[in-house]
């Protein structure tokens, strides 16, 4: 790993087998679309940081573990709390037995092969409200919740 595009296809693996694991449909941000049905939107990244680990053998590379943090959010959007309700808390049920406990994703892009380990955290609290400024022709109620997630992958530096 190593350059912009390496990192946007990290995320976009991650979007691809969260979608793939929960059933769930997953949209990254900024997205125009608007899904009434439970959806995810994965909002990356909010940061990253590089931790050193050690040089390659020959030590023409430094090799780092970069996390990127980002946000991803469960929302939905419907008329009343009949099917809508009960869709959500299918999809938030998918989605938090996803994030249970540490997910790798085998990553194979041009730089070669790597692991994208995938940690996640509930943030408390989701919220279901009338949207009383909804816009003309949208659903009025609004259901949310999200989480904190981390994305680890490796990094070669060339030296």
């Amino acid at each position: 790993m190593g350059n912009t595009e390496e990192i946007v296809s990290v995320i976009e693996a991650f979007r691809d087998h969260i979608a793939k694991a929960t059933g769930v449909n997953a949209l990254l941000e900024p997205q125009p679309v608007r899904l009434h049905e439970p959806h995810l939107r994965i909002m990356a990244p909010t940061g990253w940081e590089f931790q050193f680990e050690d040089f390659t053998t020959n030590e023409t590379a430094r090799l780092y573990t970069v996390q990127v943090d980002a946000l991803v959010a469960l929302t939905a959007y419907g008329d009343g709390p009949d099917v809508y309700l009960s869709e959500c808390m299918k999809a938030s049920f998918k989605v938090n037995r996803y994030f249970r406990n540490p997910v790798t994703i085998k990553l194979w892009n041009a730089a070669g092969a790597g692991n994208i380990s995938v940690n996640g955290k509930r943030k408390p609290g989701g919220q279901h409200f009338r949207n009383d400024e909804a816009e003309k022709g949208s659903k009025p109620y609004l259901y949310e919740e999200s989480w904190d997630v981390s994305l680890f992958f490796p990094y070669a530096e060339l030296i």
